[in-house]
């Protein structure tokens, strides 16, 4: 029996890559692949689908959208990972937005075809345990940072996920990390404002724990930025 899903839950902004049996999935499935440009939006909150969805390459964000018009992101999915799930299980509308935030190829698979692997494969049910496991985890990490965290450790924090998630080590205390990312986007998976995060990034940099060389980031000392993370 394929092995589904191996995942560590350190991080509760990304998910994928350690799940291998996607093309099979996918194919045992009778999955319908698609390409999402950029920005496209590949279903809202509140909308009933039919499917779930798995991404072979590429990203797709997750996003909680309130009554007054705000929108929070809740989780990055890379490739390897499943959304959607939540909404074959307990049969209500999706409770978030799902947007592709690259171009992204992405496989839908209809409950029906799940239904059926399910039978065939009841192992899969860990993955969908798992997964769902993962979202719960990044949703009430959302409400810990709008109630307990202040802005400083929110940066410092998803500075230190994606230094383990795409860092190189340089040394014991130093990383490189291998992916580009803007203020912008450091705001929008943190739900802080811009000008909040180019602060924040510019007292890391005058301070020693942060540089930049080459457009790549660097942490210089990962002793001093978690002394950020209370």
């Amino acid at each position: 029996m394929p092995l589904f899903y191996q995942q560590d839950l350190s991080s509760p902004w990304i998910e994928g890559e350690h799940t291998p049996s996607i093309t099979h999935l996918c194919a045992t499935c009778g999955g319908i692949q698609e390409l999402y440009s950029r920005d496209s939006v590949v279903y809202h909150q509140g909308e009933s689908t039919g499917f779930v969805y798995l991404v072979k390459s590429g990203r797709v964000r997750l996003t909680l959208n309130s009554s007054e018009g705000r929108t929070f992101h809740v989780f990055i999915i890379k490739p390897g990972g499943l959304f959607g799930e939540r909404a074959y299980l307990d049969g209500l509308p999706h409770d978030t937005s799902a947007e592709a935030i690259v171009d992204s190829q992405i496989c839908r698979i209809s409950y029906h075809s799940l239904d059926r692997l399910l039978e065939k494969e009841p192992e899969f049910h860990k993955f969908l345990s798992l997964s769902m496991a993962r979202k719960l985890q990044a949703s009430t990490q959302v409400i810990d940072n709008l109630v307990m965290k202040n802005a400083t450790t929110l940066v410092a924090t998803y500075l230190r996920y994606i230094a383990n998630a795409h860092g190189e080590r340089i040394s014991s205390n130093q990383v490189r990390i291998n992916i580009r990312f803007t203020h912008e986007n450091v705001a929008s998976i943190t739900n802080l404002s811009r000008v909040t995060v180019s602060n924040i990034i510019s007292d890391f940099m005058k301070s020693g724990v942060l540089g930049k060389e080459d457009g790549q980031f660097y942490i210089y000392s990962l002793t001093g930025l978690n002394e950020y993370i209370l």
